[in-house]
Parts: structure tokens; C-alpha cells; sequence
């Protein structure tokens, strides 16, 4: 009987491999007659068999039962048991509490969102007067989950927000390729790191050192445009009027300043290179030597006029001579003639002497008279 109710009990859907293999000996050794028994029956012979069948029984008997009662439990509804609620109320209050209190306000948003999602658990599950034993520990683990995290505080992301804002104002086709990759890497970890709102500080200050030593990296370029200048100054410019010895130095020094002009990988580092490029060109330009004059003609050979030709200077003498004759006659004349000014004063004087002379006759005739 046993040995039946045991193997009824092993074909049930509820017993696992586990419990089919260790109570499976059990059911063989209830089923196989002890080889000490008379004839073959199933009462030991003797005293000290039959104790040891006796214990044999009694431990397949509690084993049958044990698995009974595993199957039992595991087909008995968890609504059957009974359920608190002490405890989901309790931690319930402390998670609202933090809420309240501003403490959750500081954490990740994970946490955050955490908080929410148990309370509105915890609320619905006190609410409910079906609320299983499984739901009511689902809904007490999840806010003790909750208060757990309150040490997960969010990121102070002030120093990577500016550092990132400073780094979308570089224009970078104003700086040497090298380093540029690494700056785009950085600044995009940077963005990525602020974007998320479970980043801890430790993250948030590793994305701002990569940022500001990438940014530190960055070259200027040199500054050609006093060579790009000269460049577009002599580039239409006739060589075929200098010597041949000149224009391949100045060729030479043209192809140099063109290659440090094409040259994207110089650096503020590298003005003086730049410089020099300049400087060397220009003095290329101005040892420039024009070719010799080969032509016959005499035209632009830079020789003064012969003066010993025939009636080369007479003509010059003669109009010498007589702007001089010219002037020597007209000294002359004006010397022949008197001044206007001259009879001037004469004529003053013969006016006064009359005038004397008329007051005298008066003063006589009066004299006589008397």
C-alpha cells in the first residue's frame, strides 16, 4: 500500500526530477522482498531482520509522506496564506517621507523614477483588500530597493556643461588636423555623459578631463597670409626677360614657398618656418636680373647726344649773343632818357624862390610909401 500511494505520488505533475530521483529508491526498496526472509516471504525470519525491516518501512513511510506534503503546498493557491501588510505600510511611509523631504530630489533619475514606480506600487497594493502574500512582499522589496539607492546622488555637471559649451565654439578649420579626432571623440563622450541622467561624478569629472586636455591639444595654424599675398603677387609674372641664372633661383625659392603654403600640418609652432619662406622668396624677386640689351639702333643705351657735330652749339651762341645784344640796348636807352621823376624838386624850388622874391617887393614898397 505504501509503496503504491508512493508511486502515485511520483507520477504527479507537481513532483520536479529532484524529488523523483531521491524518492525513487525509496518505492524500489518497499516493492523488493528482503533476501533474508523464509521462502521468499515478506516477514523477515528473525528478530534482527524484522527491526530492520521495520526501520526500513517507518523511513519510506515518512519519505512517501514528506513528498504528500511538498505536493500539497505546491498545489495549495498563495491566497490561502495568511498576509500583513505592517511592513509594506512601514517602508511605504519612509519612501513618501524622502519624497517629501526633498532627499530623493538630489539622486539619479533612475532613483527618482524608482521611487515613483514602488510608491504607486506600495499605494495600490494597500489599497487592495485581495492583495496576495507574493504582491505584498513584490511591493516591499521594490520600496526598500528604493530607499537603498538614496546614496546614488547625481552629478554636479556644471564644469563639463561649460567646457562643452566652449568646445562647439571652436572652429576647427582654423587649427592643424592633428588632434582633431581626439577632440571629436572627446567632446561627443562629453554630450553622451550629460545626457545621462544616471552619469555619478566619477564619470562626469573623467569626460571633463579628456575634454580639456583635448581642447589644450589643438594647434592653431600658422599665418600665411602675408606669404598667400606674395604668392598672387608674383604669380603672373615674365620671366623670360630675366637671366637664366636668377630665375632658377627664384624658381627654386617659388617652389619652396608654394609647398610650405600647400603645407596643412604647420602649426603656430611652425611660423618660422612660414617666415622664412617669405623672406627668401622676396629676396628670389629682387635678385632678379634682366638680360642685356643686344639691339643696334642705340635707342635706351642710356649715352649722351655727340656735341661736336657741325652747327651743333652756333645756334645756341647766336641767340646768346643776341638776347644779350638785346639786353645791352635796351640798358642803353633807358639810360638816354631822364626819369619822370626827376624835375620834380627843381620846380619846387623856382616856386619858392618866386614867392620869396614877390614878398620882398611888397615890404619895399612899403617902406617908401611910409
Amino acid at each position: 500500500r505504501d509503496a503504491c500511494k508512493a508511486k502515485y505520488l511520483l507520477a504527479s505533475d507537481q513532483v520536479t526530477e529532484e524529488q523523483k530521483e531521491a524518492y525513487s529508491a525509496v518505492v524500489e526498496n518497499l516493492q523488493r522482498p528482503s533476501k533474508t526472509t523464509y521462502a521468499g516471504a515478506a516477514v523477515p525470519s528473525n528478530e534482527t531482520q524484522r527491526m530492520l525491516a521495520h526501520s526500513e518501512t517507518e523511513r519510506a513511510l515518512t519519505a512517501t509522506n514528506d513528498l504528500a506534503r511538498e505536493i500539497a503546498e505546491a498545489e495549495t493557491p498563495s491566497g490561502d496564506q495568511t498576509v500583513s501588510k505592517k511592513t509594506l505600510e512601514y517602508f511605504l511611509n519612509k519612501a513618501q517621507a524622502y519624497v517629501e523631504g526633498g532627499a530623493v530630489d538630489s539622486c539619479v533619475e533612475s532613483v527618482q523614477k524608482l521611487f515613483e514606480e514602488a510608491i504607486a506600487e506600495g499605494k495600490a497594493v494597500m489599497a487592495d483588500e485581495d492583495a496576495t502574500r507574493d504582491e505584498v512582499m513584490d511591493a516591499s522589496l521594490k520600496l526598500l530597493k528604493a530607499i537603498h539607492a538614496l546614496d546614488m546622488k547625481a552629478a554636479n555637471k556644471t564644469d563639463l556643461e561649460m567646457a562643452a559649451e566652449l568646445a562647439d565654439m571652436i572652429e576647427l578649420s582654423k587649427y592643424v588636423e592633428a588632434g582633431q579626432k581626439e577632440f571629436k571623440d572627446a567632446l561627443a563622450a562629453a554630450k553622451e555623459v550629460l545626457a545621462d541622467g544616471d552619469a555619478m561624478q566619477d564619470e562626469v569629472d573623467a569626460a571633463w578631463d579628456e575634454l580639456a586636455a583635448a581642447m589644450e591639444n589643438l594647434r592653431l595654424k600658422a599665418d600665411k597670409e602675408i606669404l598667400e599675398g606674395l604668392l598672387d603677387e608674383l604669380a603672373g609674372l615674365d620671366l623670360s626677360q630675366y637671366t637664366e641664372e636668377s630665375t632658377a633661383a627664384f624658381r627654386a625659392a617659388l617652389a619652396s614657398a608654394q609647398a610650405v603654403y600647400a603645407d596643412e600640418t604647420l602649426s603656430v609652432m611652425d611660423q618660422q618656418k612660414v617666415d622664412d619662406a617669405v623672406a627668401a622668396l622676396k629676396d628670389a624677386k629682387d635678385g632678379l636680373t634682366a638680360k642685356a640689351d643686344d639691339s643696334d639702333d642705340g635707342e635706351g643705351s642710356g649715352q649722351k647726344p655727340d656735341t661736336d657735330k657741325p652747327g651743333t652749339g652756333t645756334s645756341g651762341s647766336d641767340s646768346s649773343q643776341t638776347d644779350n645784344g638785346s639786353g645791352s640796348g635796351n640798358q642803353a636807352a633807358g639810360s638816354s632818357t631822364p626819369k619822370t621823376g626827376d624835375s620834380t624838386p627843381i620846380l619846387v624850388v623856382l616856386a619858392f624862390i618866386a614867392m620869396a622874391a614877390a614878398v620882398a617887393g611888397i615890404v619895399v614898397r612899403k617902406r617908401f610909401r611910409a
